[in-house]
């Protein structure tokens, strides 16, 4: 996913630690962060990528940043000096990120020193992973101590590490998990799920383990062929609480799979995307930019504009048909997906009566086909508000049966 600091597994993205150095280098929080904190959001893996060579991200809430590669100086950055191209984010607190460029690759280990007072507050390093050696098995307990109560969940990471002990980014190893003791792993046995024997993702794969009601220890093994098995343990708590009576009289027998049926579901978009575009025959606006002009909402691609050519709210822009026609569905485009755009969609059969479709905000983002089912003759489409700049769409298409 390209959205998000996490991953859906929750595994940090580097994303993750740019959010970190927006905290106050100050301010130290017992148990969560220490104030002062840097990292090389880099793989340095390969000389194809960037971020390996000639821009070197590290995020760090610090006054200075030094960057060194085999204990040599790349460079050195203040963020008085980055504040320049990240003024709007410095000023409202948060910091610039640094960016060297090493010139080429090289193996080998990259060490930052964030600098508070000309004394190293915090450090970072990332080394150039070797080939896989072992399993690290990461319980992702973050201090809580998991209850016995049956239904307590503990989240379970699994590393695939060189012998230094270095995630190795590369791989897509098949690991197997097996979980002994007093916790299940959730999913097993259950084919479509495939958690038991799973393929890692990035050198990392994922498990939740489901504790018992009786407390005690549990074991997480990892394998997989040619590289070392690991393990962890963590002890359950006994539950203090009162359990909510269930249906345990009543035993379900069987095995998970029998009757399952998986089949594939069709989504709308994919529904409306066999059928038929409406020719639109007209389109009116209420003003137009003259490098945008109306024409563009129709004209089958999505990244040429119409901009209304004022400020001013209500824009109205009116579609009409060749002749009456049976719509299956619409899809508008607004122009931002970073903008909110107020709105309502209205319809008729003769330009005189209109009947409310829909009215709704949404951004540049939500452009999935809506609806309709309904004959019309005209569209008419009336943008209310936008959270910033001007009116304006990308595309008007519709659909016919």
């Amino acid at each position: 996913m390209y959205c998000g600091i996490v991953d859906v597994n929750r595994y940090p993205k580097f994303s993750y630690y740019m959010m970190q150095s927006m905290r106050n280098k100050d301010i130290d929080q017992k148990g969560l962060y220490k104030g002062a904190m840097v990292f090389i959001a880099s793989e340095n893996s390969s000389d194809t990528l960037a971020s390996s060579s000639t821009e070197i991200t590290v995020f760090s809430n610090c006054d200075k940043v030094k960057l060194y590669r085999n204990n040599k100086l790349i460079g050195q950055q203040t963020r008085a000096e980055r504040t320049q191209h990240y003024a709007p984010i410095v000023n409202k607190g948060g910091s610039p990120c640094y960016v060297f460029n090493a010139g080429s690759y090289e193996k080998g280990c990259l060490h930052a020193e964030g600098i508070i007072d000309d004394k190293v507050a915090a450090e970072h390093s990332v080394c150039t992973p070797e080939a896989a050696d072992h399993i690290e098995v990461i319980i992702n307990e973050d201090g809580v101590q998991p209850v016995a109560d049956g239904s307590d969940m503990i989240p379970v990471y699994f590393k695939i590490c060189d012998k230094n002990a270095t995630r190795v980014s590369t791989s897509s190893a098949t690991i197997k998990i097996s979980v002994f003791g007093e916790g299940k792993l959730i999913g097993e046995g259950i084919k479509r799920i495939a958690v038991e024997n799973q393929k890692v993702e990035g050198g990392v794969g994922f498990a939740f383990i489901r504790t018992t009601k009786q407390s005690g220890k549990i074991t997480i093994k990892a394998s997989s062929e040619n590289l070392k098995t690991g393990s962890a343990s963590i002890k359950t708590k006994p539950f203090s609480g009162r359990y909510v009576k269930d249906a345990s009289d009543v035993k379900y027998s069987g095995n998970e799979e029998d009757n399952v049926i998986i089949e594939k579901a069709i989504d709308l978009t994919e529904q409306v995307a066999r059928k038929p575009k409406i020719e639109i025959e007209k389109i009116d606006v209420t003003s137009s930019h003259g490098s945008y002009p109306s024409h563009n909402l129709i004209d089958g691609d999505d990244k040429s504009w119409w901009i209304a050519g004022n400020d001013t709210f209500a824009q109205v822009i009116t579609v009409e048909l060749k002749s009456k026609t049976k719509v299956f569905a619409s899809r508008l485009l607004f122009q931002k997906d970073s903008a909110s755009y107020r709105h309502k969609v209205e319809t008729s059969t003769d330009g005189q009566t209109w009947q409310p479709f829909y009215e709704r905000e949404c951004t540049g983002w939500e452009f999935k086909p809506m609806m309709m089912n309904r004959e019309i003759k005209y569209m008419r489409i009336t943008i209310e508000k936008v959270s910033e700049g001007r009116a304006g769409m990308g595309e008007i298409t519709l659909y016919g049966e």
